[in-house]
């Protein structure tokens, strides 16, 4: 579905989006796609399962995503099993708001497919259940 197609789906409408899903490269492709149309200009999206084992489609997607699209959507953070990306518009302002809030234990700043991309794990970030 492409942003605008719903009634109730408005570019821009979301500050957060978070992908879940099919865990296939092409259903992550695709919600990528779609979340670049939806997010807001300061907003985020974070990918799920980004490093796990059984759903390398994932990682697959984003990849492919990066490679094709205009580069709307660019990640920044890798935690928790997440990547987070924003539009690049506001990267610098999101790089400066988790190095400050969010200190990263054991992080490491790659340059991945063009931009700078931090891994780390960030304990403030976890929920104790």
């Amino acid at each position: 579905m492409r942003a605008g197609a719903h009634p109730g789906l408005n570019p821009g409408m979301f500050r957060l989006i978070s992908i879940d899903g099919g865990h296939t490269a092409a259903h992550t492709f695709n919600d990528l796609v779609l979340a670049e149309q939806l997010v807001s200009d300061g907003g985020v999206v974070f990918v799920d399962d980004i490093l796990h084992q059984d759903w390398m489609g994932v990682m697959e997607g984003v990849v492919k995503y990066r490679l094709h699209s205009a580069g709307v959507l660019v990640p920044f953070l890798i935690t928790a099993n997440k990547m987070v990306l924003s539009k690049a518009t506001h990267l610098g302002t999101y790089l400066e708001f988790f190095a400050k809030k969010f200190p990263l234990a054991r992080k490491k700043t790659y340059k991945w497919m063009g931009k700078y991309l931090t891994v780390g794990y960030a304990p403030t970030l976890t929920v104790d259940e």
